[in-house]
């Protein structure tokens, strides 16, 4: 076979479902609702709502900025390939560097961090008194099952990553509801809306630190713009529309917390390690906190397989170009997939796991 043939990615095989899937699954609106309101709170009060939506407007301004850039250049590398399209090689190769880091350390705590859960989760839900490096088990099985996922077709990951993060919206989407038709703790309030009840401009703009990080992951969509059927118009679709649905249902969940908690009792919310856990508990009790605390593992692990679907193809982009070892950027001779890449990217995450383990 041919050098070329060996380094390609397959060609127009996915659609606008499957890119948006990418989109979602790196995102990890389950997580970032779990785990970042928290710190807005602490900031903002209660006018958390407030903060993700001028936040989400700032990231959907952004993202039409990366889709115009995802229209015109059709690259695995993605902004490692805009940044040397617009500004030169040398600059391209330092963008695509600082992303490729950013990733690549991105995977390799989500991974680990889904490890983690697992072991809690069965120690919480089943009572199973685990050994403390229990964890590296499933860390071990989850890079299995991620390097299977990703080694086939790519719509294989694709589509998982749909249903994954699909169900375990779903869940959250459900117990906010309730929340809001119960009325929360005192009634509906306009007060999360409010700049008052932010703090005044000071409090919503340390409250949009966190917002903005809610927010991180759409722009991955692009890396599969190489293997897109018609990336002119999946791109856009993909990258604004999943910022534009994330800030509907950022808004409509947190403001479900702020008066689930109570607007005058912002310092709990800001308190809670994961306030979507305290709400179920709040709101359905413990089965539900065992339900909903599922449901971010298993977002967590559509973002593990959407955080590897992106450093191992900007790995294999830089590695094509021959800024790094030329067998990254080499793809299976049948699947077309970067295989490789992803190899190294998860045996560094089961590196780094072990290390710190022991």
């Amino acid at each position: 076979m041919s050098a070329e043939v060996h380094n390609q990615l397959k060609k127009n095989v996915l659609s606008t479902t499957d890119v948006i899937s990418q989109a979602l699954a790196f995102l990890g609106p389950v997580m970032s609702m779990a785990f970042l309101t928290g710190p807005i709170a602490a900031a903002a009060g209660p006018a958390v709502p407030l903060a993700v939506l001028i936040g989400g407007v700032v990231m959907v301004a952004l993202g039409y900025v990366v889709a115009q850039f995802a229209t015109r250049v059709h690259a695995a590398g993605a902004i490692y390939n805009y940044a040397a399209k617009a500004f030169g090689p040398e600059t391209g190769f330092m963008g695509g560097w600082v992303y490729l880091f950013a990733t690549l350390m991105l995977t390799i705590a989500i991974i680990a961090g889904v490890g983690g859960w697992i072991t809690e989760y069965l120690g919480m839900a089943f009572g199973l008194a685990l050994p403390s490096w229990a964890w590296l088990i499933f860390v071990a099985a989850e890079c299995v099952i991620l390097f299977l996922l990703s080694y086939f077709d790519v719509r294989i990951s694709t589509k998982t990553q749909l249903v994954l993060v699909l169900g375990s919206v779903a869940i959250v989407v459900l117990l906010a509801g309730y929340v809001i038709i119960k009325g929360g703790a005192a009634g509906h309030s306009a007060a999360p809306f409010s700049l008052a009840a932010a703090g005044g401009l000071g409090g919503l703009s340390q409250g949009l630190i966190f917002a903005l990080l809610m927010y991180t992951g759409f722009e991955s969509a692009a890396v599969l713009a190489e293997e897109t059927a018609d990336p002119k118009k999946s791109m856009p679709l993909a990258i604004v529309g999943t910022v534009t649905a994330a800030v509907v249902l950022y808004i409509f969940v947190t403001y479900a917390y702020s008066i689930g908690f109570g607007v005058d009792k912002a310092e709990a919310w800001a308190k809670s390690p994961s306030a979507l856990l305290d709400l179920a508990g709040m709101y359905g009790g413990d089965w539900l906190v065992a339900l909903v605390f599922l449901a971010a593992i298993v977002d967590g692990f559509a973002v593990a397989l959407g955080c590897l679907t992106t450093v191992a193809r900007v790995m294999f982009a830089i590695g094509r170009d021959g800024a790094l070892p030329t067998i990254l950027g080499r793809t299976h001779p049948t699947h077309k997939t970067p295989h490789i890449a992803n190899g190294v990217v998860l045996a560094l995450a089961m590196i780094v796991a072990i290390v710190f383990a022991f």
